[in-house]
């Protein structure tokens, strides 16, 4: 028996929440290592990159957000077929769509703080 992927990363949303949505509409059980603050420091030693969400299961150990993404999407994607050469470039959006609405809340969260400091 294998053991369950893994994916590290913080007690946050942030980069890490878009895999765990692809493992969850997956519907791969895994292991969702949220390392805290506090922890932190001791383990970004271990990373790659000293960075989060890494992800790890039987065949691979991956770092950065895109580079899951696009693993798991080719690897538990069930439509591949149907897109034919095309299918790299669906995980491409499907990644992508994922990251875009973090970005433009970005945008809008500096943007609050902005108008904060000036009034």
């Amino acid at each position: 028996m294998s053991r369950k992927p893994t994916l590290v990363y913080f007690p946050t949303r942030g980069r890490g929440e878009h895999v765990r949505l692809l493992l969850e509409v997956a519907g791969v059980e895994y292991v969702d290592d949220r390392v805290s603050w506090d922890d932190w420091p001791a383990r970004k030693e271990t990373m790659p990159f000293g960075q989060v969400p890494y992800y790890e299961d039987e065949h691979v150990s991956i770092a950065q957000s895109m580079a899951i993404c696009r693993y798991l999407a080719n690897k538990h994607g069930t439509r591949a077929s149907e897109y034919g050469r095309a299918w790299p470039a669906a995980v491409d959006v499907l990644a992508h769509s994922l990251v875009e609405p973090r970005l433009k809340w970005r945008r809008l969260v500096r943007q609050e703080r902005r108008r904060a400091r000036q009034h």
